[in-house]
């Protein structure tokens, strides 16, 4: 076990067990990684899992994501991504429009989540759903509107829009009402605009929530963004303000 992954050298690096991501942000990232040979024909296989899942038996009673990956560019994307935390390096996000599951990663270079989730919502006309455990008024790279006001803009050109967001995070209480966090007023902002806000305490325990992030973006044809990525500046950035945790955003085009 080494407790940073500073210390190491590039063949400690290959042969440490646990090595510890010490920096200015969280080690965020939910992803498994496995490699097997099939019994009957020996072929090498590949899978991934990936979300908001954290590997632990808390999280068994959180509402969740969990997702099953069998795309190998997904899957070779993540290994390039687990290389980079591991060797203190950055990937640089490209973004493929025709490419039904793009995944992006925080903090590094090239295009950025923010980016297309703001695109998403400036686009849409029938309808966009939240379910988001941490979500701030957050603002694309090159700057303007926060995502906030880019929902209710999209809420006032007939949008159907709602949201459902964690409790704890947005009002900054635990499940007795008892302020113990950061008090955020967006939900507000929403629901004084007329869109449809919920807001969830889950009672499991303490440390128990409403720990999915995803968005909904369409009817007819729905786009999903989804992962372990929190909609929050230290996760996506904030205008010229870089991110600073390692994330992956997922988008799944249902096209």
């Amino acid at each position: 076990f080494v407790s940073d992954h500073r210390d190491l050298d590039a063949s400690t690096r290959l042969t440490a067990d646990l090595i510890g991501i010490a920096g200015s942000g969280l080690m965020h990232l939910k992803s498994r990684s496995y490699r097997w040979n099939d019994p009957t024909s020996g072929a090498a296989v590949s899978r991934l899992t990936t979300g908001s899942m954290n590997p632990g038996d808390l999280a068994v009673a959180n509402e969740e994501t969990l997702h099953y990956i069998e795309d190998s560019t997904i899957i070779d994307a993540f290994a390039s991504k687990y290389q980079a935390v591991r060797d203190d390096n950055e990937v640089t996000n490209a973004w493929d429009a025709t490419a039904p599951l793009p995944v992006l990663f925080s903090p590094d270079g090239g295009e950025q989540a923010i980016d297309h989730i703001a695109d998403l919502i400036d686009a849409e006309n029938e309808m966009i759903l939240m379910a988001v455990y941490s979500m701030r008024n957050i603002a694309p790279s090159q700057g303007g509107d926060g995502i906030v006001e880019r929902l209710v803009a999209a809420h006032n050109r007939g949008v159907k829009v709602g949201l459902i967001g964690d409790r704890k995070q947005s009002d900054g209480v635990d499940s007795q009402g008892q302020g113990q966090y950061y008090n955020d007023g967006f939900e507000d902002e929403l629901r004084d605009a007329g869109i449809a806000v919920f807001e969830v305490i889950n009672p499991s325990s303490q440390y128990n929530a409403m720990h999915a992030k995803y968005g909904i973006f369409g009817l007819a044809n729905p786009i999903v963004v989804t992962d372990a990525g929190n909609w929050t500046r230290a996760g996506m950035g904030n205008g010229a303000s870089a991110p600073k945790n390692d994330e992956s955003v997922l988008f799944i085009d249902s096209n």
